[in-house]
């Protein structure tokens, strides 16, 4: 289900018909299958990452429930290999987290790949290779380079990511084609510093501020913390 969050502080639901499924259709009578993030697209249409459908939805304005690509729910990480492509032909993993950049691009954490969702409707992995990681933790080219687990996403410009990896307790800055690690020690804990000897516990969530410094929770040391 999605709730929507009142003035008076009350919660209401908004979009699912509390089955987990897939189907589109009148927002409360749609099924999702555990929706994960959410945000609105340059239209104010409400994008929903539906992580075990593997679908990228949208909530229009009319109430209608739509599915952009993915909808072919993957029930197992290994020999899973995606596929770029518009609505039908598109494969996205377990679409985590999401992100828009200030021309109106959607990107999609999924776990060991990140995505990108164009204005033309066009959905591709930019970094990362979907599907389970057998090789650990790499930095490089942006599809050869590897992640343990991609959660929060930082849009900088166009195809220029900040991506927390989860699992590797570091962020990682996708650039010109090329993935690599700005901060986090090796292993966890906590310790703040110069960003290459912070140490951090997990991320769920990050944003960029005006004043260019970034937030991220720490959610493993129930820590808001700020990179400056």
């Amino acid at each position: 289900k999605v709730y929507k969050l009142l003035s008076n502080g009350e919660f209401e639901l908004y979009a699912g018909n509390g089955n987990s499924g897939y189907e589109d259709g009148s927002r409360l009578e749609a099924e999702f299958y555990r929706p994960r993030s959410i945000l609105f697209d340059k239209d104010n249409n409400l994008i929903v990452g539906d992580l075990y459908n593997t679908a990228l939805r949208k909530i229009g304005s009319d109430g209608i429930v739509s599915t952009l690509v993915g909808g072919d729910r993957v029930l197992s990480s290994f020999n899973f290999t995606g596929r770029n492509g518009y609505k039908d032909e598109a494969k996205p993993f377990w679409i985590g987290r999401l992100a828009k950049d200030d021309i109106g691009n959607i990107y999609t954490s999924e776990y060991f790949s990140v995505g990108k969702f164009d204005l033309s409707g066009y959905y591709k992995t930019i970094a990362g290779k979907p599907g389970y990681n057998y090789d650990g933790y790499v930095d490089g080219s942006a599809l050869d380079a590897r992640f343990l687990y991609s959660t929060a996403i930082v849009p900088l410009q166009e195809d220029s990511l900040l991506i927390w990896d989860d699992s590797a307790g570091k962020l990682r800055r996708l650039s010109n084609g090329y993935v690599e690690t700005i901060s986090g020690a090796d292993g966890f804990g906590y310790h703040d510093g110069n960003i290459k000897n912070a140490r951090y516990g997990g991320f769920s969530a990050s944003i960029l501020l005006k004043s260019g410094e970034i937030l991220v929770m720490d959610v493993m040391n129930y820590t808001l913390r700020v990179l400056d």
